[in-house]
């Protein structure tokens, strides 16, 4: 995704818009086939039984990630690609701050018995990235990309993703 030469523009929002798609469409599949799977695949790692049942009780949770996650990944090397490595750094710690410390802590309180709710911090994290980005990219990520010789209007992310990109 890093790959502009001078003014050119080498990688168009339609690479974007198709590594999206990929990388939704894996995550999604992934993610439905360790609903089925996650407890053989805990039980390659050990034979304790309780390790076992709570690792598919967090792998089928925390596996829905992919969908999210990759998302954000694909986005983050598109705004590297432009000088707005920032954009991806303060999802990140929002994601985390917001999310996904608060959220694995909150479900080990209030379900200590299982592992599920736990493993959801994670694909909420991500998911505050992916619906946040328009919010906190705002005028901010116009002026970068203006200062970099770009106009630049992302919907961060807008179901399928698009976005608009042209060079002056």
């Amino acid at each position: 995704s890093e790959c502009l030469v001078g003014s050119e523009m080498c990688i168009e929002t339609g690479t974007l818009h198709y590594a999206l798609l990929i990388t939704v469409g894996y995550g999604i599949v992934v993610a439905i086939v360790m609903q089925f799977v996650s407890y053989h695949v805990v039980g390659l790692f050990t034979d304790d039984t309780v390790v076992v049942r709570l690792g598919d009780q967090y792998l089928r949770s925390y596996i829905w990630d992919t969908v999210f996650a990759g998302i954000h990944f694909s986005f983050s090397g598109y705004f590297c690609a432009y000088g707005l490595s920032a954009i991806s750094f303060i999802h990140n710690v929002l994601s985390i701050l917001c999310v996904r410390i608060p959220g694995a802590y909150l479900a080990s309180v209030y379900y200590p018995n299982t592992l599920y709710p736990m493993g959801l911090a994670a694909p909420g994290g991500s998911l505050l990235s992916v619906l946040n980005g328009d919010r906190i990219c705002g005028d901010e990520k116009e002026e970068a990309c203006l200062k970099n010789g770009v106009t630049c209007t992302a919907l961060f992310f807008d179901a399928v993703s698009y976005t608009h990109l042209t060079l002056p």
